[in-house]
């Protein structure tokens, strides 16, 4: 790949609006987008779905790989955001691997964003085994709320229950939550913030 071509894919990290800031990605971190003032935040999803829309399968690939010298996470959390965008199924596969690999801090957000949007049983069958195999380890804080806030959302959308058998009282939720007790997690907002990402169409 030429460098034309490389500065082109890096394109979609930085800052949708020229302003020189961290770039696209710090924006998406959290989905503090969603917290812009309400012109901001319009002009950043106008530029989000655009890119969803035009972006190729092989740039898309690109940003997932960590290949190219963006900080490793921030390419994969713009790339996963704009799987979530434009609802690119062909990508819940690589999506699903990366998550339980959790091999880089931050992008699992993305990732569980875009199974949330893409929105099958197939991508809550992703965040079940996600949460089987990190909610045990108590002393792992990766992006477990962010998980369970996206399978939450899902059963809703869904009218289905996965999300139950780890909800119960004193579950695997309840112990991987209380593992840091000065520190209390919660995923409510987080599934507030993931619907309304989901509402966002392509």
């Amino acid at each position: 790949m030429i460098n034309g071509e490389l500065d082109g894919v890096a394109g979609y990290v930085a800052d949708s609006r020229g302003a020189g800031r961290q770039g696209r990605y710090f924006e998406l971190l959290h989905g503090r987008f969603l917290r812009l003032p309400e012109d901001q935040r319009a002009d950043f999803v106008q530029a989000l779905v655009h890119d969803a829309r035009a972006i190729s399968e092989e740039h898309l690939a690109l940003l997932f790989s960590g290949r190219l010298d963006l900080g490793g996470w921030r390419s994969r959390i713009v790339a996963a955001w704009l799987v979530a965008m434009g609802r690119r199924v062909a990508f819940r596969r690589q999506i699903g691997e990366l998550l339980l690999a959790s091999d880089m801090t931050y992008a699992g957000q993305g990732y569980c964003v875009a199974l949330a949007a893409l929105g099958t049983e197939e991508d809550a069958a992703i965040l079940i085994a996600y949460l089987d195999r990190y909610l045990p380890r108590i002393e792992l804080r990766y992006d477990q709320h962010w998980a369970m806030a996206a399978l939450v959302h899902l059963d809703a959308v869904r009218g289905t229950r996965f999300a139950d058998p780890f909800l119960v009282a004193e579950g695997l939720w309840q112990r991987w939550a209380n593992g840091l007790p000065h520190q209390p997690v919660a995923f409510e907002h987080l599934r507030s913030r993931i619907a309304e990402a989901c509402g966002l169409r392509s």
